[in-house]
């Protein structure tokens, strides 16, 4: 562990020669930071992981049936929403999809307005909604669903805005901003069906979507204690 007072002392003379170039450039940042136990990154998360400790975050398990209601609901809140998809339903942020289709077959879908595509989710997948005060927070939550999925698990990595395992889609992510709320998605499939996928995405698909369960025995459950893990 680290001595994060120090490390933001230095963080806080450092921020002062921002007017400064050359200043700035000779202070040593990761040197000094390094004298306080930490690399910039290090430090960064820190911060990210103190703010999800203290920000007396709360929990609501839910269907998606309720999920734009709970998201207009919990806004102000610092809320974490567990979604359960009680069947066949559809994430979708600002792009084209077959909504026809979704029609024809009365699945749900759930306009969220995030920058970003479709999302098939299907009953026992999980998806979480971040509702919270802090901007630039969906990188750090990247970096720890990543490091639990590939605990074992050895082909794994973020790529853009997903969680690739063995070169497929396990898990994907989004953000957007409501009012001064700032909101993160993600939606952890445990199972896919391909064909269906097909039929309602428009995009032509470049990374194969999988079930978390084709090569991991953990579950939506143990999922979300570990979420729960990361604000003790």
């Amino acid at each position: 562990m680290g001595n994060f007072k120090k490390a933001q002392e230095i963080i806080k003379e450092y921020n002062k020669l921002r007017l400064n170039p050359k200043a700035k450039n000779s202070f040593g940042l990761n040197k000094k930071l390094r004298s306080a136990g930490y690399t910039e990154q290090e430090y960064l998360d820190e911060i990210q992981k103190r703010y999800l400790v203290n920000a007396n975050i709360k929990f609501k398990e839910i269907t998606d049936e309720t999920l734009v209601e709970e998201i207009q609901k919990s806004l102000d809140k610092n809320t974490i929403l567990f979604v359960n998809p009680r069947n066949v339903c559809v994430y979708n942020g600002d792009k084209d999809f077959n909504s026809n289709y979704s029609k024809e077959h009365n699945i749900p879908v759930h306009q969220l307005g995030y920058s970003g595509g479709t999302l098939v989710a299907l009953n026992g997948d999980l998806g979480c909604v971040f509702i919270l005060k802090k901007d630039g927070l969906l990188g750090y939550l990247q970096s720890k669903v990543k490091n639990w999925v590939s605990e074992n698990i050895r082909e794994c990595e973020i790529n853009g805005n997903d969680i690739l395992v063995n070169g497929k889609k396990v898990i994907g992510f989004a953000s957007t901003k409501i009012g001064d709320n700032y909101i993160y998605y993600f939606q952890s499939s445990f199972s896919v069906n391909l064909n269906l996928i097909q039929e309602i995405s428009v995009k032509k698909m470049v990374k194969i979507p999988a079930g978390l369960s084709e090569f991991s025995n953990k579950t939506r459950v143990d999922l979300i204690n570990e979420i729960k893990l990361w604000l003790q």
